[in-house]
């Protein structure tokens, strides 16, 4: 599988995982940014996901790869620190001119209205990621016409 930090600057969706008070996972789709063994994810202060990171400070996050060829990932968990007013504000919008056009960062319905709720940034120190490949796990065997049916999108 390509390097970690190669694999992380693409635009991919992240599922995040925090805790619930009863001690299971409550799992959401999430934007990030990953810079310097960190991932950052912009949320409401009011959030399931920030209610539960500001309780219970650690975090899981995978981020995986789909489509035609090979399916890969990476996994990863540590400690959260929530960042707030300023650092947050300046985080979420480099989250969203990684997601959004221009256009839509500037759009009163879209990224406007994303950048007003979003009031706090998620900051996971992530430890040793985790990665897997079918290509790699499979030997490419996966890959071969004819074994594994197509994924949907």
């Amino acid at each position: 599988m390509e390097p970690v930090d190669d694999f992380l600057r693409d635009r991919r969706i992240a599922c995040l995982a925090t805790e619930e008070p009863d001690g299971s996972a409550y799992l959401t789709a999430v934007w990030f940014l990953y810079e310097d063994g960190v991932v950052y994810v912009g949320t409401s202060g009011s959030s399931r996901k920030a209610r539960n990171a500001a309780a219970r400070p650690r975090a899981a996050v995978m981020i995986d790869s789909r489509g035609p060829g090979p399916q890969r990932g990476v996994a990863a968990s540590g400690p959260v620190t929530l960042l707030q007013s300023a650092p947050a504000q300046a985080m979420n919008r480099r989250i969203l001119e990684r997601y959004l056009t221009p256009a839509g960062v500037a759009a009163p319905d879209v990224g406007q209205v994303i950048a007003a709720s979003d009031d706090v940034t998620i900051r996971i120190e992530v430890g040793t990621w985790r990665t897997w490949s079918t290509s790699e796990d499979f030997d490419g065997r996966l890959e071969t016409p004819g074994m594994a049916l197509p994924l949907e999108n």
